[in-house]
C-alpha cells in the first residue's frame, strides 16, 4: 500500500458515528430513505466524488462480528476507509488485524497509543505505518498549549498535545488527526495554531478534524502545511453543507 496522499480531487473526508450498525444521529442529508443507515449515506458521499469515508465505530469489541459486516460492505463502496473502533482502541494486534481484513486500508488509534502502545508499534511493524491512522483529541489548556484527551475525549491524560503527535510517529503512525474538542463544540472552524504547531514538529502528513461548518474553514484548514485531508462530521452528515458544495468552492481556489 502507499503512503497516504491526498486525492487531487476529494481531500473531504467525511466521518460517521455508528453504533450497532447505525448512525448515531439521522442524517439530514436530503432523498435518503433510511438517514441512520451508514451505507446508504456511504452511497450518497461517493456519488458526491469522495473518496475517503472514516467509520467511527463506538461498539465495545465484544461486538464485533457485526460491525465487521459493515466495514466489509462499506469498503465495497469507497476506494478508501479509515475505521476506529471504541474510541481508537484496539485490545491486540489480532484485533486491528480483523479489521485491516475486513477492508479498512487504515485503523486509527488514540485510546490505544495512550494505554497500550507496544500494540500500536506491533501493528505498524506487522502492518506498516501506512496503515495507522495516530488519532487525538486535544484541547486548548493556555496559549499555545494542548493536553491529548482519550475515551472519546472524557478522559485527561495531561500529556502535550504536540510533544505526543512526535510519539505517535516514533510508534508508527503514518497520518496524523489531531482532533479538536474545543472546535467540535464550537463549530467556528479548525484550530489552526494547532496545526501549524505540529508542522514545526513533524513532518508527518497531517488530518484537520474539529470545528469545520463551512467550505471556507475546509480551505483554511488544507492551506496549512503537512495537511492533505479536511475531515468533517456534523456540517455534512446534518446536511447543512454538501461535499459538492464543498470541493466546488475548494476547485474555485485551486486546492483540487
Amino acid at each position: 500500500m502507499k503512503e497516504p496522499q491526498a486525492p487531487t480531487a476529494a481531500p473531504v473526508v467525511p466521518c460517521l458515528e455508528v453504533h450497532e450498525g447505525r448512525t448515531t444521529e439521522p442524517s439530514g442529508i436530503p432523498g435518503l430513505t433510511d438517514p441512520c443507515d451508514p451505507v446508504m449515506i456511504c452511497r450518497h458521499y461517493r456519488r458526491q466524488g469522495v473518496q475517503t469515508i472514516m467509520l467511527d465505530i463506538l461498539d465495545d469489541w465484544d461486538r464485533h462480528e457485526r460491525f465487521v459486516r459493515l466495514i466489509k460492505r462499506v469498503a465495497d463502496l469507497v476506494p478508501t476507509l479509515w475505521v476506529a473502533v471504541a474510541t481508537g482502541f484496539a485490545p491486540s494486534l489480532r484485533a486491528a488485524g480483523a479489521l485491516l481484513g475486513a477492508g479498512a486500508d487504515m485503523i486509527g488509534l488514540s485510546t490505544t497509543s495512550v494505554e497500550n502502545p507496544q500494540v500500536m508499534r506491533e501493528v505498524a511493524d506487522r502492518h506498516g505505518s501506512e496503515r495507522v491512522l495516530g488519532m487525538m483529541d486535544v484541547r486548548r489548556v493556555g496559549p499555545g498549549r494542548w493536553n491529548v484527551f482519550i475515551r472519546g475525549g472524557t478522559k485527561r491524560t495531561g500529556l502535550d498535545a504536540i510533544t505526543w503527535a512526535d510519539i505517535l510517529v516514533e510508534l508508527g503512525a503514518g497520518l496524523l488527526l489531531p482532533n479538536s474538542l474545543d472546535g467540535e463544540e464550537g463549530g467556528e472552524g479548525y484550530d489552526i495554531d494547532l496545526y501549524q504547531a505540529i508542522a514545526d514538529t513533524v513532518q508527518t502528513p497531517l488530518i484537520v478534524g474539529g470545528g469545520a461548518s463551512t467550505p471556507e474553514h475546509l480551505y483554511d484548514g488544507l492551506r496549512q502545511p503537512h495537511v492533505l485531508f479536511a475531515a468533517v462530521a456534523k456540517a455534512t452528515h446534518s446536511g447543512a453543507m454538501s461535499i459538492t458544495q464543498a470541493h466546488d468552492y475548494l476547485h474555485e481556489r485551486g486546492l483540487v
